[in-house]
Order: structure tokens, then sequence, then C-alpha cells
């Protein structure tokens, strides 16, 4: 559970905007995106970003998200649960998709990560794939990439 009490933030090498929409629809964004509009053009991307990770940290905070760790000693099922997982984390396929790559990538295809939670249970891993246009930053492409925290 993130502890409320104390102050947090998080930078983000990867927000899909799109899956926060569907979740908390345009009015649990935060203010109206559409002031957006009223600054200048290299802002915009940046200020929507932010408007983004505000909004995420608003919903952990507010439904008082546990750790994957928690919620894995706990019973019951986890189909569908949110948490969070601070751990090391390995990734891979991304270089093959940046787009300066000759030839050019596959749109389709995405990258992959996972992490190791075999203090849970033997063999057990935390495993997704994540498409690049979800990247946040150039710099993200080198967080994201190999082992990282």
């Amino acid at each position: 559970m993130i502890d409320t009490s104390k102050p947090f933030d998080v930078t983000c090498w990867y927000l899909n905007q799109r899956r926060w929409l569907e979740l908390l629809g345009t009015d649990g964004v935060g203010h109206p995106l559409a002031a957006i509009n009223n600054l200048p053009s290299y802002q915009q991307p940046l200020s929507v970003l932010a408007t983004f990770k505000r909004a995420a940290i608003a919903y952990m905070r507010t439904h008082a998200i546990d750790p994957l760790g928690k919620q894995l000693l706990s019973p019951g099922d986890l189909t569908g649960k949110f948490f969070t997982h601070y751990s090391n984390f390995w990734f891979q396929g991304l270089t093959k998709l940046h787009p300066d790559r000759r030839p050019p990538p596959d749109p389709k295809k995405t990258a992959s990560g996972y992490a190791k939670l075999e203090g849970f249970r033997p063999n057990l891993r935390l495993t997704f794939n994540f498409h690049p246009r979800h990247l946040t930053s150039d710099t993200a492409w080198g967080e994201m990439s190999g082992q990282k925290r």
C-alpha cells in the first residue's frame, strides 16, 4: 500500500494515456485537457504527460494500491487487480524498434520485460509487453533497456 502520509513522486518512462483514460475517464484526469491548447506548442506534449502522471499518482493514493508482493502473499485471485512493484526489471527488444533503425521496424512489434518473483514462488515471473509509442522521452529508450530498477 502507498504511504499517503509521505510525499512521493515518480518518473514516468512509459505512460499509456489511452489506458488511463479508459480507467479514469476525461473527468478523472484532473484539470481539463482543453486548457493545454492555450500553451505554446512545444509545451503541450509535456503538459499532457504531466497531467496524466498526476492523475496516475492521485489514483494510486486514492485507491491505496498494494504492492504485488503483499498481494501474492494474500489468498485470492489477482486477475485484474492493480499493483505496484519496485524491483529489478529486465527489458528486451526495444532497441530493434527504434524509429531511426534501418530498415524501419514493424509498427506492430512490441518489446518485453520481466521481473523475477522467485522470493514468493519458485520460477515465478511478472512478464509484460509494451509498445515504444508510449515511451515518454528519448531517455526512456535507454531506461527501459537491459536491467534496470
